[in-house]
């Protein structure tokens, strides 16, 4: 695809306004983008957050993404029919805002149609750092006997939620926040899974936005692994975010990761699109 040109949108509501087709079409593509909408209209967004479109020459958007610092630009729901020119795109506007993202995210054309152009521009290159799948779920198959039962996050549980966070972030090497800010904010929508009355994995979910629920972090501490504890509490988030009110759901899981990806496929998720996150330096892009 030629001819893609990307333009800030300041506003929200405009911004939701102009993505609604894209969200229409597959939510679970682009959730990502449709959480952060609901947070920048909720007024939750940074101070410097970035949302933009992406529009073909007919002035049709055809992509979006954003860039919310600490994360890097994000062009999640961007597919291979626009991807390399949405990432070329993209990578125009932020470099015309003087705008310096540590990396990229998202479907694998448009982040590396990002990079080649920002090497273009800036002769810096980027290296890989993770690869992802987005799984959306079929059917909820909750896994049978494992030891526990769940229950929903207490305030009384933000300081070990917060605890766990940091830990959390400290497994993927990617921290972009504070945990007990997080657990303070997100607590109503965490699941602990209890075993011997005491807390042993939690799963959190976003409120729906376009519909869809995305389930996520889920973390088991190191002494409670290896018993079903992350798969329990993940089926039981989803299961919550259902009775919440979300029509479907999604979650990401590390593709470095292959314990991850057999654990939720038994319990009803379905691979979607993968997706890399890239960070500038001095490799290759």
């Amino acid at each position: 695809m030629s001819g893609c040109a990307a333009r800030r949108v300041g506003n929200p509501d405009e911004f939701a306004r102009l993505i609604e087709p894209l969200l229409s079409a597959d939510p679970v593509r682009w959730t990502v983008l449709a959480v952060s909408v609901e947070r920048a209209r909720r007024g939750a967004a940074p101070d410097d957050a970035l949302l933009f479109v992406v529009e073909d020459d007919a002035g049709a958007v055809v992509a979006a993404g954003q860039h919310w610092p600490p994360y890097g630009v994000g062009l999640h729901g961007a597919g291979a029919e626009v991807g390399d020119a949405a990432g070329t795109a993209a990578a125009a506007l932020v470099l015309s805002l003087g705008r310096t993202p540590h990396g990229v995210v998202g479907r694998r054309e448009a982040a590396y149609g990002f990079v080649r152009a920002w090497r273009e521009a800036t002769g810096d290159g980027a290296r890989l750092t993770r690869s992802m799948r987005l799984h959306r779920l079929g059917s909820l198959v909750p896994p049978r006997g494992v030891v526990g039962t769940s229950r929903p996050a207490s305030e009384a549980d933000v300081p070990l939620v917060g605890e766990w966070m940091d830990r959390f972030q400290a497994d993927i090497d990617q921290v972009t926040t504070r945990g007990e800010d997080w657990a303070r904010e997100r607590w109503p929508r965490v699941v602990v899974w209890e075993a011997a009355a005491a807390p042993v994995a939690m799963a959190a979910s976003t409120p729906p936005a376009a519909g869809v629920s995305r389930v996520g972090p889920v973390y088991t501490p190191p002494g409670s692994r290896s018993h079903g504890f992350g798969t329990a509490v993940t089926a039981a988030a989803t299961q919550a975010a259902i009775d919440g009110g979300a029509s479907g759901a999604c979650l990401y899981t590390d593709l470095a990761n292959p314990v991850s990806n057999s654990i939720y496929a038994k319990i009803g998720y379905v691979p979607v699109a993968d997706e890399v996150e890239l960070t500038f330096g001095t490799a290759p892009g």
